[in-house]
Parts: C-alpha cells; structure tokens; sequence
C-alpha cells in the first residue's frame, strides 16, 4: 500500500466519516429486507368468481383483437411493405434486411 502524505487526524476524520455512511447505508439496507420479508408473507388476494370471469373475458377480447390485425396484414411482393388496414405503411423484416 503506498504510503499517505495526509496527517493522522485527517485520516481519522475521514473514516468516522465513511463509518457513518456505511451505518446509514446499512441501516437502509435493514428497511428494504424488512419490506421485502413483509411483502413475501402476504397471500395474493383471492378473486371471486365474477372478477375471474371479467379477466378472462378481456384477455378473450385482446386475443381476438390481435388476430384481427394480424389477420389484416397484406404484404405487397413489389415494394415488400406491410401494409394494415387503418395504420400507414411498416416495412417487413425482409426489407429491412436489404
């Protein structure tokens, strides 16, 4: 290690200094275990049967909306862009690889 042109006192200061940090640092780090263990020991609330039926019905929804526009996808061999009923023009993968 080299050796230090700083006087003692300096030093000593400096790591009071640092030790109260890292008290700090440690005492924050204390707080976030202590969330953490508390938010693992808490169940998921249940959902009634209602509540289950409207998440279905959405993600049905949502998936047929996807099918939809993936259905709606015409890709012209000419130009070779994607085109989509109601948005403008993308670019397919093979035009972006040109």
């Amino acid at each position: 290690m080299p050796k230090s042109t700083l006087p003692t006192d300096i030093l000593q200061a400096a790591l009071i200094g640092y030790e109260a940090e890292k008290a700090k640092i440690d005492a924050k780090i204390a707080e976030v275990k202590a969330q953490l263990a508390s938010a693992e020991q808490k169940p998921a609330p249940e959902l009634s049967p209602e509540g289950r039926q409207r998440i279905i019905a959405a993600t049905k929804r949502r998936s047929a909306m996807a099918r939809r526009v993936a259905g709606s996808m015409v890709v012209s061999k000419k130009s070779k862009k994607v085109r989509t009923s109601g948005t403008g023009p993308r670019v397919s993968k093979e035009a972006e690889a040109e």
